[in-house]
C-alpha cells in the first residue's frame, strides 16, 4: 500500500514541478493530452480509496485497543481481589497469588450394620446392628499471606459441649520450609494408620484396627506444638502435648497429662505405581488425673479398649478398665507398607508400658495388625512420602455411566490381634495383680466402590474372637470371652 501511495505522490510532485516555460515551449500531442490527465485522475481516485482504507484501519486498529484494554483492567481487577475455584466439592476463595486462601471442608460418614455375637458367660457383652453417623465434619482451612496454614474443624455428630466437638484446630507456619511448625489442638502422629487424615478415602477399611484403639488411648488428638519435616523419601515428626481440648473421658479433671511424641518413616522406593516404607514411632506421657464426683477420690485417668472393628454398638470384647494407678505410659511401633501396581499391603505392631503408682508391677500390652488389598480396576494407592502417609485417591473412570465410567472397585483382607492381659503380674495380693483385659483376634474383609476422589461405599465382614477372664485374684477368673460376626455399609461423602 505505501509503496502505491509513494509513486502516486513522485508523479504528482514531478507534474508540479514541470517550468512553466518548458511547458510553453513544449507542445502535448493531442492524442496524449488526454490520457496524461486520465492517468492524474486515477492516481488521485487511488490516493483517495488507500487513504479511505487508513482511516478504516486506524479505527478498527482503536476499536481493538480498546477491548484489550479492557480486557487488561479485568484480568488486573481479578489478580488484585482474588478467585473463586470450584475444581473440587469445597468452593475455594483464592487472593493474588495464591498468597491468601479460604475454603470449605468437611465429611459425613453414614454405617448401617448388623451383629451377631455369643458369650461364653453371663457377663459377655452382646453386640447389636444398627445405624450410625460416625462423622459429621464441617469446618474451614486454608493459607494466609502465603507462608501460614490454618484449619478449623467440628464434628456435629459429636455430644455433649462445643469443646467435646472440636477436632483440629491448628496455625501451622511453612516459612522454614521443608520444617514445619504447627500449634493447636493436632494429632500427634504416632503410627501410620493413627496418622491418616479423618476426612479421606486413604484408610482402607470401615473402621481402624484394634491396634490403632490401643496407639490412641491417651487420646486422638491433644494441644502442643508440632515440629515436622521430610523430604523425597523421608518424613519426621516431633511434639510437645498437652491433653486434648475435648478431655471429655473425666468428669472433673484436677491434672493435665502431657508428653513427648515422634515418628519417622523412609520410603526406600517411591513411585505412582511402586512403594516401600518403613517407619518407627512413639511416645511419652505422663497420665492425666481427675474423678467422677466431687466426693470421689482422684485417680490417673488411662484405660486401653476397642470395638471389634465396627462402632455402632458401643460394646467392647477386651477393655482393661480404668487403670487408676498408671502414672506414665510409653509406646514403641513399627510400621511397614508396599505395594505394586494394583496390589498392596500394610501392616504395624506395637507395645504399650505402662509404669504404676503404690508399688503396683508395670504392665504391658501389644497388638498388631497386617492387611492387603487389590484394585480390582487396576488403580494403585496415592502415598505422600514428606509425610509417610497415604492421601485421598481418585479413580482412574469416576461414576459416570453416561460416559461409561463405573468409578473403582477393591477387595481387602485384614488380620489384627490386640493383648491386653498382662498376667505376669499377679501377685499373692490384691495390690500387686496385673490386668486382665482380655484378648482378640479379628478377620476382616472388605470391598469398595469409589465413585470420584470423594465419595465411597464400603462393604465389611468381620470376624471377631475375644477370651477373657474376670479379674479375680490371684487365681484364675472365669472365662468371659465372646465371638461376633459383624456386617457394616459404610457410606461416606467428603468435600
Amino acid at each position: 500500500m505505501r509503496s502505491r501511495i509513494g509513486q502516486a505522490l513522485l508523479s504528482v510532485g514531478l507534474l508540479a514541478g514541470i517550468p512553466a516555460t518548458a511547458a510553453a515551449q513544449e507542445t502535448i500531442p493531442t492524442n496524449e493530452a488526454p490520457t496524461l490527465a486520465q492517468q492524474m485522475r486515477t492516481q488521485a481516485q487511488q490516493i483517495e480509496t488507500q487513504q479511505a482504507e487508513i482511516d478504516a484501519l486506524q479505527e478498527q486498529l482503536q476499536e481493538m485497543s480498546a477491548i484489550l484494554s479492557s480486557r487488561v483492567d479485568r484480568v488486573e481487577t481479578q489478580t488484585e481481589n482474588g478467585r473463586v475455584n470450584l475444581a473440587n466439592p469445597g468452593p475455594r476463595l483464592e487472593g493474588p497469588n495464591g498468597r491468601n486462601s479460604f475454603n470449605l471442608i468437611g465429611a459425613v460418614q453414614a454405617t448401617f450394620s448388623s451383629a451377631e455375637s455369643e458369650g461364653d458367660g453371663p457377663t459377655s457383652p452382646a453386640l447389636n446392628g444398627g445405624t450410625e453417623i460416625k462423622r459429621a465434619r464441617i469446618g474451614v482451612q486454608g493459607v494466609a499471606f502465603n507462608d501460614f496454614a490454618y484449619q478449623a474443624e467440628f464434628d456435629l455428630a459429636a455430644s455433649g459441649t462445643v469443646a467435646s466437638a472440636a477436632r483440629d484446630l491448628y496455625v501451622q507456619y511453612n516459612g522454614w520450609r521443608p520444617l514445619a511448625v504447627t500449634v493447636g489442638n493436632i494429632k500427634p502422629l504416632t503410627g501410620l494408620e493413627a496418622s491418616f487424615s479423618d476426612r479421606s478415602n486413604a484408610q482402607t477399611f470401615v473402621e481402624g484396627s484394634m491396634l490403632t484403639s490401643m496407639i490412641t488411648a491417651p487420646g486422638t488428638r491433644y494441644i502442643g506444638v508440632r515440629v515436622s519435616t521430610g523430604g523425597p523419601q523421608w518424613s519426621g515428626t516431633l511434639g510437645l502435648y498437652g491433653d486434648d481440648v475435648n478431655n471429655n473421658g473425666v468428669a472433673l479433671p484436677t491434672e493435665e497429662g502431657y508428653g513427648v511424641n515422634g515418628r519417622f518413616t523412609i520410603a526406600p522406593i517411591v513411585g505412582p505405581d511402586a512403594l516401600l516404607h518403613l517407619g518407627v514411632s512413639g511416645y511419652w506421657r505422663e497420665v492425666a488425673t481427675g474423678r467422677a464426683t466431687t466426693s470421689d477420690p482422684i485417680v490417673s485417668q488411662l484405660r486401653i479398649r476397642a470395638q471389634p472393628e465396627s462402632t455402632v454398638d458401643a460394646a467392647r470384647l477386651v477393655d482393661t478398665g480404668n487403670l487408676s494407678f498408671a502414672d506414665t505410659v510409653q509406646l514403641v511401633a513399627a510400621e511397614a507398607a508396599a505395594f505394586r501396581g494394583p496390589f498392596g499391603f500394610q501392616a504395624e505392631w506395637a507395645r504399650m508400658d505402662v509404669s504404676q503408682l503404690a508399688g503396683r508391677p508395670d504392665l504391658q500390652f501389644s497388638g498388631a495388625y497386617a492387611g492387603a488389598n487389590w484394585f480390582l480396576t487396576g488403580e494403585s494407592r496415592v502415598y505422600d512420602p514428606r509425610t509417610g502417609v497415604f492421601t485421598r485417591f481418585a479413580p482412574a473412570s469416576p461414576f459416570d455411566p453416561g460416559q461409561g465410567g463405573w468409578g473403582a472397585w477393591e477387595l481387602a483382607a485384614r488380620w489384627s490381634t490386640l493383648d491386653l492381659n498382662s498376667a505376669e503380674n499377679v501377685g499373692a495380693g490384691a495390690a500387686l495383680h496385673g490386668v486382665r483385659g482380655g484378648e482378640e483376634t479379628n478377620y476382616t474383609l472388605g470391598l469398595n466402590w469409589y465413585w470420584n476422589p470423594y465419595f465411597r461405599m464400603m462393604l465389611n465382614y468381620v470376624r471377631a474372637d475375644a477370651d477373657n477372664e474376670t479379674n479375680t485374684f490371684p487365681g484364675p477368673g472365669a472365662q468371659e470371652g465372646a465371638t461376633a460376626d459383624i456386617v457394616a455399609l459404610r457410606v461416606q461423602q467428603e468435600w
